[in-house]
């Protein structure tokens, strides 16, 4: 892996309002804002505050936060999509997280996109065609380490 600045100061920046694009929501535990990047016409970042390497590193004690993250990815997408009475958010919406080698940044952090995504290519980027590597979908998340769980 190249290496970057030490990626718990790049969100040091992100949370310091240094360079961010469009903070859409914040609390104690986490921050939304727009990706730099954006693959789709809509593409949110929810970031913890708290420093997790990436969803190889969650456990069933990081459940509650996983459910708050989903919980503000929801909102987000919804109240800038125009969604917001859609009955099934999870077919017009992706959530989920890049492992590595494919992940940018090494701190948690999940992609809320609304489809359709910008470009044919991105599809490969934002579904788990990968086993093991690549892109992981949050309810994939949900499943490994809380298989009994429901979602929330």
């Amino acid at each position: 892996m190249v290496s970057r600045e030490n990626d718990v100061e790049i969100w040091k920046k992100y949370f310091s309002k240094e360079g961010v694009p469009s903070t859409i929501f914040e609390d104690d535990l986490m921050v939304a804002f727009h990706d730099i990047r954006p693959r789709a016409k809509l593409h949110v970042l929810v970031v913890p505050k708290q420093h997790i390497r990436g969803s190889e590193s969650l456990d069933e004690r990081h459940l509650p936060l996983l459910k708050k993250m989903h919980e503000v990815g929801k909102q987000v997408l919804s109240e800038n999509s125009g969604l917001a009475h859609s009955t099934d958010l999870e077919k017009d919406f992706i959530f989920g997280f890049h492992r590595y080698p494919l992940r940018s940044v090494n701190h948690l952090h999940m992609h809320c996109l609304l489809r359709p995504l910008k470009h044919e290519v991105f599809n490969l980027s934002f579904t788990e065609w990968l086993p093991r590597y690549g892109f992981i979908s949050l309810e994939s998340v949900f499943r490994q380490i809380a298989p009994d769980e429901p979602k929330g």
